[in-house]
């Protein structure tokens, strides 16, 4: 027993001295930060519309497209237009 005790403090101390594969808790299908930089343009488009609405319909949006920026955060991603308003 007391040749065993050092021989398993060895085993013990070597196999946690190994470097380990930082883990990845990214989700699949990401996309990566980069994609996001520079300068994007927004349009907005209607993609779904219960049948009884005479308001709108599909495919109906503002065509003029407006610049906008991405600002990537913690845990909130914040579109930022580039234009200012004109009063």
């Amino acid at each position: 027993m007391k040749r065993l005790l050092p021989l398993l403090t060895a085993g013990l101390i070597a196999s946690c001295a190994q470097e380990q594969e930082p883990i990845n808790r990214v989700q699949p299908n990401y996309v990566k930060k980069s994609d996001f930089s520079g300068l994007w343009y927004y349009g907005r488009t209607i993609v779904d519309v219960p049948a009884a609405d005479g308001f709108t319909f599909v495919g109906d949006g503002s065509w003029t497209l407006k610049k906008v920026r991405f600002d990537i955060q913690e845990n909130v991603l914040y579109i930022r237009r580039m234009t200012e308003f004109l009063k």
